[in-house]
């Protein structure tokens, strides 16, 4: 293999590993938004479609992208390999973990929206 050759692939592969970054981060954060405004009602399309909204159009959805992309930046590909990306993965889920009794006071500053009202996919 040719060096520029190795690059590219090496380019590919911190690509690869921010998106999985993205998508283990992201999809945690929406079950636990999901979580939040559920509660203990049964799921539907709707109370799934608002967690997704709400995620997406919080603040937080791009500071975690931003804090990833910070982290891919920080290192070569060399040091990157010599860092545990599963730690950063685990140390970022953390500092967005919810706690329960946060959970709780959030619950109750959420207005009520009736969830049990399914809806198709396809409507925004």
């Amino acid at each position: 293999m040719t060096l520029p050759q190795l690059l590219l692939q090496a380019t590919e592969l911190v690509y690869l590993l921010q998106r999985f970054m993205k998508y283990i981060v992201d999809l945690t954060l929406v079950l636990q938004t999901l979580a939040l405004v559920a509660g203990n009602q049964e799921l539907t399309r709707k109370a799934i479609k608002l967690a997704v909204k709400s995620y997406h159009d919080s603040p937080m959805s791009g500071e975690v992208h931003n804090r990833i992309q910070e982290y891919d930046r920080q290192f070569t590909f060399r040091e990157r390999a010599d860092h545990d990306s599963l730690d950063r993965l685990v140390q970022l889920l953390q500092s967005y973990n919810i706690s329960a009794e946060e959970m709780s006071d959030l619950r109750g500053k959420i207005p009520a929206v009736d969830l049990l009202s399914d809806e198709p996919w396809d409507t925004v």
